[in-house]
């Protein structure tokens, strides 16, 4: 963390001059032939070439995110979360022309009335603040090019606005090496530094390829509102930092980007216009591990992928609410793939569909997330293997009722009980959040309709990393009566019951 001594008036880390050269440090080691080689720290590859220090430092950048290792601040606004769906359920959503025959995306806000207008540009555009948006098969091309870890760039795109008093006109400078570990790149040793980079420079852009424009109803004391339409995200400038050799040749070893929040920043991340009940400052919590876990998981598990970064948003959103089976598997799938299982002779994509299913799911409580599902809508016989049907065969009938099925999602630990200190918030924004169930009332709505199963405190148990002696020890049940109710040995009676329940902290 960058203490007060290290940063300059705009907030940049001050860095020592080694740290700002391209090549980072140097030392010298001798060759078999007894001369010596000048290296520069890691970017030097292992044939040995010669190389010469750069002699233009580095950008200074933005200080670094998650100064506690484990969470930030995010800007959580309507119009990010849009633009998180877009990286990652791409052509799956409901595209359609605009009157000038653009493809556009309307998502509605506000009981409909308001609307949030998303279209695509070329990444050959990225330094236009006012981009030519694209139309027809142009734009379906660029969508299907889009990579859901690019929706991790934009979450941090989104977390590093919210350290600036004006995102609209300030902006913010991040690079390679911040990137390498905010995503955990840093960790992965089968990729080269050329491959890094060149993955780096594309998921940094793409975010930069929305463009937006916002209408907004009058809320409260709030006035309404118009965003013209412009860009996301504003790629000001992206700089290659390069190292040369004594014969001239030269190699990529670094890139830093140059950023500025769109437009919807004054209106939705407005500290100031909040306070003055002028704008909102909407913010949420990012955690680091949800953005390496995304970069881990996207290729073997793809649905699970798009479910952890949707549910960030929706679970600060609508919690109060349950999730259908059905609105899971769309944002995972795609509604025409699930209207395609539906149908009468595809059985072999009903039963893929629901293995995939079942195995996101559990995917997701691996990541920490705690699923609870209502006992009359999704009831033990329909739940997951791992959940409360056991390895029971799924019953007829299966596909349907667990479209119809209602699941509480509550989010990891880390992103409610750790999260930012409360931001000022608008007077309509206040009243709004005393018509929501508080996090105490949600828990209680869930212990009062949920009856747990051996399955279920298992994988809550396992979601919360406890072993059963931990959980004996929170509990005061035994750590043998907890092995046989996870096993079905034992049925769980209703002391036990309010013990699991207060120890998963699922009372009142």
């Amino acid at each position: 963390m960058s203490t007060a001594s290290n940063l300059n008036p705009f907030g940049h880390n001050l860095q020592s001059p080694t740290e700002t050269h391209h090549l980072g440090s140097s030392q010298m080691e001798p060759l078999k032939n007894g001369q010596l080689e000048l290296r520069f720290g890691e970017e030097v590859s292992s044939n040995q070439k010669c190389y010469k220090r750069s002699r233009r430092p580095r950008p200074l950048t933005s200080p670094s995110l998650f100064a506690d290792g484990k969470t930030d601040r995010m800007a959580s606004a309507l119009v990010i979360w849009g633009a998180s769906d877009i990286l990652t359920q791409k052509q799956n959503l409901t595209w359609d022309l605009d009157s000038e025959g653009k493809l556009c995306l309307v998502r509605s806000a506000i009981n409909n009335k308001g609307e949030i207008h998303y279209w695509v540009t070329d990444i050959n555009d990225l330094s236009n603040e006012h981009p030519a948006t694209l139309a027809g098969a142009a734009a379906l091309a660029v969508i299907e090019t889009f990579d859901i870890r690019a929706a991790c760039m934009h979450l941090i795109y989104a977390a590093h606005a919210t350290k600036l008093t004006r995102p609209w006109e300030q902006e913010f400078t991040i690079d390679d090496r911040q990137i390498e570990k905010y995503l955990g790149l840093n960790k992965r040793k089968h990729q080269t530094k050329t491959e890094k980079l060149a993955l780096i420079e594309k998921l940094a852009s793409q975010p930069c390829q929305i463009s937006t424009f916002i209408s907004w109803p009058v809320q409260g004391k709030l006035q309404g509102f118009t965003v013209s339409e412009t860009r996301l995200w504003h790629m000001l400038e992206i700089q290659r930092h390069y190292q040369g050799d004594l014969f001239g040749s030269k190699e990529l070893v670094g890139l830093t980007f140059r950023v500025k929040a769109g437009h919807w920043a004054k209106y939705f991340l407005n500290g100031t216009g909040a306070k003055d009940k002028q704008a909102y400052y909407q913010c949420g919590t990012l955690s680091k591990d949800l953005l390496q876990r995304v970069i881990r998981i996207w290729q073997h598990n793809p649905g699970a992928a798009k479910l952890l970064v949707w549910l960030l948003f929706k679970t600060k959103f609508e919690q109060r609410y349950p999730v259908t089976g059905q609105t899971l598997m769309e944002v995972a799938y795609g509604s025409e793939q699930v209207r395609q299982a539906r149908k009468g002779e595809n059985k072999k994509l009903r039963a893929k569909l629901a293995e995939r299913f079942e195995t996101d799911l559990l995917t997701i409580t691996e990541n920490n997330w705690v699923l609870h599902f209502d006992s009359e809508t999704y009831p033990p016989e329909i739940q997951p293997y791992w959940a409360g049907r056991g390895n029971g065969s799924r019953p007829k009938g299966y596909f349907e009722r667990i479209l119809t099925g209602r699941v509480w999602i509550m989010a990891p630990d880390e992103l409610r009980s750790h999260s930012p200190q409360r931001q000022k918030r608008s007077l309509s924004q206040v009243a709004q959040s005393k018509r929501q169930l508080s996090q105490n009332q949600l828990t209680a709505k869930i212990a009062d309709e949920i009856e747990l199963t051996g399955s279920q405190v298992k994988a809550i148990r396992t979601a919360k990393g406890w072993t059963t002696r931990q959980l004996s020890e929170c509990s005061g049940i035994s750590q043998s009566m907890i092995s046989m109710i996870e096993t079905g040995q034992r049925s769980i009676s209703r002391v036990n019951l309010e013990r699991l329940k207060a120890a998963f902290e699922l009372s009142a």
